[in-house]
Parts: C-alpha cells; sequence; structure tokens
C-alpha cells in the first residue's frame, strides 16, 4: 500500500459508501446523509492519514473537520445542542490536544483555547450569581481586548 495515496483511498471509499448509502434510500438515514457528513469523511481520511503514514501533521485538520462535521450534525438532530461561539474554539482546543498526542506540540494553546471556550459556554452562569459585581465585570468586558493586545504583543517580544 503506497504512504501518499492512502489518504485519497480512505476519502474515495467513505465518498462511496456515502453516495451508496443514498442510492438505497434508507429513510432513517435521510437527517444523516447531509453535507457535514462530507466534512466527518474528509476529517476520517485525515485521521487516518496521519495515523497510517509518516505524515502526522494531518491529524489536525483531521480534528477539526471531524469535530465541525459532528457539531453541524448535532446543531441540526438535537435541540439541546448549543449554538455557541465557544464551539468552535472547543474543537480547535481538542484538535490542539490530541495534536500535542501525536507530535507533542501544541498543549498550552490547547488549554488557552479550552479556556476560553469554558468561559464562554458558562459566562452567564458563572458570573450570574455574583450580579453586585455585574458593572466591573461589565467595565472588564469592554476592554479585554485590549488585554490580548497587550498578551500578544508580550508573547512576540519575550526573549
Amino acid at each position: 500500500m503506497k504512504k501518499q495515496s492512502f489518504f485519497l483511498g480512505i476519502f474515495l471509499i467513505g465518498l462511496g459508501g456515502y453516495f451508496l448509502l443514498k442510492k438505497l434510500n434508507f429513510p432513517f438515514l435521510d437527517t444523516v446523509l447531509t453535507w457535514p457528513t462530507f466534512l466527518i469523511l474528509l476529517g476520517i481520511a485525515f485521521i487516518f492519514q496521519s495515523i497510517f503514514s509518516p505524515d502526522k501533521q494531518s491529524i489536525f485538520p483531521g480534528v477539526i473537520l471531524t469535530g465541525l462535521g459532528i457539531h453541524f450534525h448535532g446543531q441540526a438532530l438535537f435541540q439541546f445542542w448549543p449554538d455557541h461561539w465557544a464551539i468552535y474554539t472547543l474543537i480547535i482546543s481538542i484538535a490542539y490536544f490530541v495534536h500535542h498526542y501525536k507530535m507533542k506540540k501544541g498543549f498550552g494553546s490547547g488549554i488557552l483555547l479550552l479556556l476560553i471556550s469554558i468561559i464562554g459556554l458558562f459566562y452567564d452562569s458563572m458570573f450570574g450569581w455574583i450580579s453586585y459585581f455585574r458593572e466591573a465585570i461589565g467595565f472588564i468586558g469592554n476592554f479585554w481586548p485590549i488585554l490580548l493586545i497587550v498578551v500578544g504583543v508580550y508573547i512576540l517580544f519575550k526573549k
């Protein structure tokens, strides 16, 4: 088996299976066989590429594409599925953790994005009970981008 064609082979198998299931017209699969399935198929092909070939870098886009496909399916299928910007940072955070597992890089970025996701998803429930600090938090909330700029400049110029 050629390592270079592994990605294409896995993707074509998944794509063929997708269209075969569409042709067989199973009614219970109509909700699953939608465009997010293509994202999942592409992501799984990247993941298999990183597992079975020397190219370990493809795990990162594989996890992101698979996560996005699962997220879009979840939004379409389940009413309780969150529709929040923090889900996207959570998916990227998970990709960094898996990338760290394979490549030993990106753990700090994964932690940072995970914290941002947790704060984003649970901001109201975490800070809702401290109403007397609401005004102070609102003031800080208006200027948090400045903090990001300062931290970014610090990271760029630290020795």
